[in-house]
């Protein structure tokens, strides 16, 4: 088995206050895989989709 990944992340934040923020986090992740078994090709999702959100606090 083989497996390559590459991820693109890109990272939006939106101050609230000086302390305070919001973050936003699409992430498109590909994978670049080969699987055998016995011949036959097993198939899967070679990509995913993530979002993330959150809130951010500075100490």
């Amino acid at each position: 088995m083989y497996s390559f990944s590459g991820t693109f992340q890109l990272e939006v934040v939106i101050n609230i206050k000086e302390k305070w923020s919001v973050i936003f986090q699409p992430e498109y992740t590909r994978w670049f895989q080969s699987i055998y078994k016995k011949g036959d090709e097993i198939k899967l999702y070679p990509y995913s989709y993530n979002f993330n959100m959150g809130v951010r606090y500075k100490f």
